[in-house]
């Protein structure tokens, strides 16, 4: 839980996200962890959803896909790992914050509980311009394993790049005439 004194009253002295509006998906057990996010994240412009965890978060995600930029879930949450996966998949450009500790080895920033409104929102912002500096690049796996492909484009989809697969020469070259690739991944000589 997070103790009262560590929470300052004002947030007037921490320039808001230079995105006003973005919409924050707030996941954690913890109500009162979850209501203090909350109010921190909308006193600095974010509209707020929240969610205990688990599939009520996952739905929540899948119905503000449009729209969600955010994602600060507990690192305890037995469904965090799961819900980035999903989050890396729906709306692969969405910041992440970690609350806590764990084994979690998502890609995310993480502020460790108790926690004060300035260093949530400094996590915040360093998530948000991790997340701006990957460039989106159009790669082609060429790979006879299926399974490695699509393991592959899991891994690229997350960092929020377009991944397409081909597990023959033929169709690799068919996809190179087709479409422009930044990257090509291939043992073979095309």
């Amino acid at each position: 839980p997070i103790s009262p004194s560590i929470v300052p009253a004002h947030v007037s002295d921490v320039p808001p996200p230079s995105i006003a509006g973005e919409l924050a998906l707030v996941v954690d057990a913890d109500g009162e962890v979850r209501s203090v996010v909350s109010r921190i994240l909308h006193a600095a412009g974010y509209r707020v959803v929240t969610a205990v965890a688990g599939a009520v978060a996952e739905h929540e995600l899948r119905r503000h896909r449009s729209e969600a930029r955010l994602i600060v879930a507990d690192a305890q949450s037995t469904d965090v790992a799961r819900l980035f996966t999903v989050a890396a998949r729906v709306v692969p450009r969405a910041a992440r914050v970690v609350l806590g500790s764990g084994g979690l080895t998502e890609p995310s920033v993480r502020v460790r509980k108790p926690f004060s409104r300035l260093a949530l929102l400094e996590a915040v912002h360093d998530a948000r311009v991790r997340r701006s500096e990957v460039r989106p690049v159009r790669v082609l796996l060429v790979e006879p394993d299926m399974d490695a492909c699509k393991l592959m484009q899991a891994y690229l989809a997350r960092d929020g790049h377009d991944a397409a697969s081909a597990t023959s020469l033929q169709t690799a070259r068919s996809l190179l005439d087709a479409v422009r690739f930044d990257v090509v991944v291939t043992e073979r000589t095309l």
